[in-house]
């Protein structure tokens, strides 16, 4: 088993494959429009250096790429 701190990853390989995962989802259950895209820039409203969240800038920087799914209550 790989130790987590030689796992690597490519942040625009999982973007596309978490867009891929709710393109997938919306074909059975969902409208398309329920897949909120970030901006080309990411998403502004997440501010670098998020304070009390404890994450890297590393994390921070795939947070702003990520689609995210909206959903009416």
């Amino acid at each position: 088993m790989a130790i987590i701190s030689e796992i690597s990853y490519l942040r625009d390989a999982l973007v596309n494959a978490i867009r891929f995962y709710y393109h997938f989802l919306v074909s059975m259950y969902m409208d398309e429009s329920m897949i909120d895209e970030p901006p080309e820039n990411g998403w502004e409203t997440i501010p670098n250096g998020w304070i009390n969240f404890e994450k890297t800038d590393e994390v921070i920087d795939l947070l702003r790429r990520l689609p995210y799914l909206s959903y009416e209550v």
